[in-house]
């Protein structure tokens, strides 16, 4: 029998976040994300065709592997977009 008392338990976390304008939350609620202690997740920002530009370089700003950017080529909708954020890996 191994004992394993010492072992943390460690849950790999994918998270998708839906955006279509507020940079400023975009910004706040990544880097809420990257100052986790457990560093094992990954996230995508999914664009949903926004007027607002500059989500792409919020990410981009942070230069963390961890999170992407994605940019839907039409307006998805709110709940279209939310459908896409549940399918994104």
């Amino acid at each position: 029998m191994h004992d394993v008392s010492h072992v943390s338990p460690s849950l790999s976390v994918g998270v998708s976040i839906p955006f279509y304008a507020g940079l400023g939350y975009l910004r706040d609620a990544l880097a809420s994300l990257a100052a986790q202690t457990d560093g094992d997740w990954t996230a995508v920002v999914i664009d949903d065709h926004s007027p607002e530009h500059g989500a792409e370089q919020v990410v981009a700003d942070l230069d963390d592997a961890r999170i992407r950017y994605v940019r839907n080529e039409t307006n998805l909708g709110l709940a279209g977009n939310f459908n896409r954020c549940l399918g994104e890996p």
